[in-house]
């Protein structure tokens, strides 16, 4: 959904269109994508990788971070707006 370039990873570019063009999300600042990649990029290369996605994006409990991870996928299968699940 939002590696769309399929490389593995997202620069700041590729996360700032994925949250606009799937999720009509556009109230964050360059500032924000800064200090966003300054907590989870570990690697120092300007990509977050998957795991740091993950990071980014799970919740901070084990358990309710396995709940989202464990379920059968089923958004990503069906041809429908993104942003009517994401809002």
């Amino acid at each position: 959904m939002m590696d769309v370039r399929a490389v593995g990873g997202l620069t700041r570019e590729d996360l700032k269109e994925g949250l606009m063009r799937n999720l009509g999300f556009m109230d964050f600042t360059n500032d924000d994508m800064y200090l966003l990649f300054r907590r989870f990029e570990k690697t120092n290369t300007g990509t977050l990788a998957f795991n740091d996605f993950n990071r980014l994006m799970l919740p901070f409990s084990r358990e309710y971070s396995n709940l989202v991870t464990d379920r059968t996928e089923y958004y990503s299968r069906r041809s429908r707006d993104g942003s009517t699940y994401f809002n």
